[in-house]
Parts: structure tokens; C-alpha cells; sequence
């Protein structure tokens, strides 16, 4: 899957709470290309966000929200990562 659809794929699984993230990082480099003729962009394996939380309560409200929309603490990666995505399926079947 390219780095853009996995993009809007977690932008989607995000709802409501994509009104509180930037997104940043590899994903998002195809964002900034104005020039058609630029050489092919290094795939990723997730999408990076930043969220804006003031107070530990904050962070506590943040993480319950993310797991009612599905999202799991991945701990090996210190993240969180939406379940088995269409993302992680695509790859595996091209695999």
C-alpha cells in the first residue's frame, strides 16, 4: 500500500480525532511534492502524528478514545496501531 493510502486509511480509522493530530514523518512526504517528474518516495510501515496534551489526564482521555476507535498500544514500538488495518492485510497478501 502506497505511503498516502495509508495515510487517509488511519485518518479514517481516527474519526473525530483527526481534528486533534498533525501528521508528520514518511507518510507524508508525497504531500509536499509540487513536481510530477520527482523520482518515487521510501515506502513506510506506519504513519507518525503529533498531539498537542497538556496534562497527564489529558494523555489518559487521548489513549481510552483511541482504543474505543479500535486502536491498540503496541508496545514493542512504543505506539499505538490500529488492529490487523487493510494496510497490514495488503501487505501480508503481496507477501
Amino acid at each position: 500500500m502506497k505511503n498516502i493510502e495509508m495515510l487517509a486509511e488511519i485518518a479514517k480509522g481516527l474519526g473525530p480525532l483527526r481534528e486533534k493530530v498533525v501528521f508528520v514523518g514518511g507518510s507524508t512526504v508525497a504531500l509536499y511534492l509540487a513536481d510530477p517528474a520527482a523520482p518515487g518516495i521510501r515506502p513506510t510501515e506506519d504513519v507518525d502524528c503529533v498531539v498537542k496534551l497538556v496534562s497527564r489526564a489529558e494523555y489518559y482521555k487521548f489513549e481510552e478514545e483511541l482504543r474505543k476507535l479500535g486502536f491498540q498500544h503496541d508496545t514493542a514500538a512504543a505506539a499505538f496501531k490500529e488492529g490487523v488495518t487493510a494496510a497490514e492485510k495488503a501487505q501480508g497478501e503481496a507477501e
